[in-house]
C-alpha cells in the first residue's frame, strides 16, 4: 500500500509540473502599448495576475517537497485571492479593466502622498510631488467616469469609496472575497472553505488550528511534535493547479487564444488526478 501512495504521489508532482509548464506558455513575451491602450490595459493587468500565481504556485510546490504543509496552505489562500480575481475579470472585463487601473493609480497615489508628507515643502521636488498628485486625481476621475459609463452602479460605489478614501485599494467596491465567488460560480464556495477560510486560521495562529496540527492525544496526554502529519499535502497541490487551470481557461476565453482543446485535454488529466487521491 505505502509503495502504491508513493507511486500515485509521483504521478501528481509531476502532473503539477506540467500544468506550470503549460502555464508559463501563456505569458506573451510582450505587449503593444497601443493594443494595452485600447484594453485599458486589461491584458496587462491579466498576465500581471498570472506571473504572480505562478511565482506563488513555484513556492507552494518547494513547500510542498519539504512537506511544509500549513505553509503551502497559507500560499494557497494567496493563489486562491488571485483565481477569484482573474475570475471576476474574466466575467467583467469591461469594469475589470477599468477598476485595475483606479486600483494601481490609488496605490500610486498612495506613495505620492507618502512621499509629499515627508518631503521639504520649499523644494522643487516636493512641488513636483504635489503636481503629480493632482494629474494621478485627474486620471483616476477620469476612469472612475468611464467606469460609471460601464455600469453606473459600480461607478458610483467606487466614486464614493474614492472620495472617503483617496489613497485605499479597495479593488470591487461594496464586494467581498466572498461574494465575488459566489457570483463568478457558487458551486465552488467549498474552495472559499478550504482554500481560505482554513488557510486563513494558519495565517492568523488561531489556536484551534494549531492544536491539532502539531499535537497528538496519546491516551489522557497530548504529545506535542513539530511538523503536521502531512495527510492532506498532496491535496493542497491539486487544489493550487485546478485553479491555474481555470485561470488558463479565463485567459484563452478573454482573449481568444483558440487552446480549447489543450484545456480540455488538460482537465481530463485533472479527472484523473483527482480520483487518485
Amino acid at each position: 500500500m505505502k509503495e502504491f501512495q508513493t507511486e500515485n504521489t509521483t504521478v501528481q508532482r509531476q502532473f503539477l509540473d506540467k500544468v506550470e509548464s503549460i502555464a508559463k506558455t501563456y505569458l506573451p513575451a510582450k505587449i503593444s502599448l497601443a493594443e494595452a491602450n485600447q484594453q485599458n490595459f486589461l491584458n496587462v493587468f491579466s498576465y500581471l495576475f498570472l506571473t504572480k500565481y505562478l511565482r506563488t504556485y513555484e513556492a507552494l510546490l518547494l513547500l510542498i517537497d519539504k512537506q511544509y504543509a500549513e505553509d503551502a496552505a497559507i500560499l494557497l489562500r494567496s493563489l486562491f485571492e488571485i483565481w477569484v480575481k482573474v475570475l471576476r475579470t474574466s466575467k467583467y472585463p469591461n469594469e475589470s479593466s477599468r477598476l485595475n487601473m483606479i486600483q494601481f493609480l490609488r496605490c500610486d497615489n498612495r506613495g505620492l502622498n507618502y512621499l509629499k508628507k515627508n518631503s521639504n515643502s520649499q523644494s522643487s521636488s516636493a512641488f513636483d510631488y504635489q503636481k503629480e498628485d493632482v494629474i494621478n486625481d485627474q486620471k483616476i476621475r477620469y476612469y472612475i467616469d468611464e467606469l460609471k459609463k460601464v455600469n453606473q452602479e459600480v461607478g458610483e460605489k467606487t466614486d464614493v469609496d474614492y472620495k472617503s478614501t483617496p489613497h485605499g485599494d479597495v479593488w470591487w467596491p461594496g464586494k467581498k472575497l466572498y461574494d465575488l465567488l459566489k457570483e463568478n460560480n457558487s458551486n465552488t464556495t467549498w474552495l472559499y472553505e478550504y482554500a481560505y477560510k482554513n488557510s486563513s486560521n494558519i495565517v492568523h495562529s488561531n489556536a484551534g488550528i494549531l492544536l491539532p496540527l502539531y499535537c497528538d492525544n496519546v491516551g489522557e496526554d497530548i504529545v506535542p511534535r513539530n511538523a503536521p502529519d502531512g495527510s492532506h499535502i498532496d491535496a493542497i497541490g491539486i487544489v493550487a493547479s485546478g485553479m491555474l487551470i481555470d485561470i488558463l481557461d479565463a485567459i484563452n476565453r478573454l482573449y481568444q487564444l483558440s487552446r480549447e482543446k489543450e484545456i480540455a485535454l488538460i482537465n481530463k488529466e485533472y479527472a484523473e488526478i483527482i480520483k487518485l487521491g
